[in-house]
């Protein structure tokens, strides 16, 4: 989907234009709660990130009171695309943190229709692991780039 108006060459478009430009069909919709995969930084000297589910993130011993960052890639992409790194050191500069990279590029690295209809699903499988955290609410913080920052 082209982000300029074909009637008028390189105008680009407002929001409301880009969404209503093309409907999305959630029947296409086919993501599953697996497709999404969540990458815990715990503090700026994490090399490695734990990989955490609905079910284990509750166990995890993050701080609960600190924000609790979400940085979720956008479409085609994925969680090694090179804003993230330094994003995330940037964040852990500002003092004690939670970060979490969220890659659900099995389900939005499809059709651009599909991609678009799986943004249902997994926003919602997004939340039901932000609930299962445990994180105050008003300490999470969820950075988007593209379909997901809807």
């Amino acid at each position: 989907m082209s982000m300029t108006s074909s009637s008028d060459k390189g105008r680009v478009l407002t929001r409301e234009e880009r969404f209503s430009y093309q409907n999305v069909d959630f029947k296409l919709a086919d993501a599953v709660k697996t497709d999404v995969i969540y990458k815990y930084f715990r503090d700026a000297s994490t090399e490695e990130p734990k990989v955490l589910t609905e079910e284990t993130v509750g166990d995890e011993h993050m701080d609960k009171t600190v924000p609790t960052t979400y940085i979720i890639h956008g479409f085609t992409t994925d969680d090694s695309s090179p804003w993230y790194k330094p994003f995330k050191d940037e964040l852990f500069k500002l003092g004690p943190h939670n970060v979490i990279y969220i890659n659900w590029q099995k389900a939005g690295n499809k059709s651009y229709s599909v991609s678009s209809a799986n943004i249902d699903p997994v926003g919602k499988y997004i939340a039901q692991f932000i609930v299962a955290s445990g994180v105050l609410k008003e300490k999470v913080h969820i950075v988007g780039k593209y379909i997901p920052s809807i």
